[in-house]
């Protein structure tokens, strides 16, 4: 039986769409090895600590105006983890490394949705919420 002149096309766009599947499966997947390395950044630079319900977590507070890995760290996690706001995620760079305006925005409404202490410092209470979400 002849083969239809289209078929060779729907194969060929078949495999430059598993292709491009692909292709998008490790562009979405790339974040997560950053985050990871952001959080061993941070456990590297600071250490860490136990929070009161047991879990390991990074040593220190970080609040408005710190810098660095573990803000980083933090950011990723709201990122993806929890619903900012427009304004919060701002132009696609709410992952910066600085604790800013949007950063304690962010955490004070997560803060609240987990009945936590609304100071806008993350802690060893709030990195253990903000684990928690990423570990899922």
């Amino acid at each position: 039986m002849p083969k239809r002149p289209g078929a060779r096309i729907t194969k060929g766009f078949a495999a430059f769409t598993v292709a491009a599947a692909a292709t998008g499966a490790l562009l979405v997947s790339a974040p997560t090895a950053s985050a990871a390395g952001y959080l061993n950044a941070c456990l590297s630079e600071v250490g860490q600590t136990q929070a009161p319900n047991g879990m390991w977590v990074p040593a220190g507070n970080f609040a408005m105006g710190s810098s660095g890995n573990c803000v980083r760290e933090i950011q990723e996690n709201l990122l993806r983890y929890f619903p900012l706001t427009s304004w919060e995620r701002g132009n696609g760079d709410f992952v910066d490394g600085q604790f800013g305006y949007r950063t304690d925005s962010a955490v004070r409404r997560m803060q609240e949705q987990y009945r936590l202490e609304v100071d806008g410092i993350v802690g060893p209470r709030t990195w253990s919420v903000l684990l928690s979400l990423a570990s899922g």
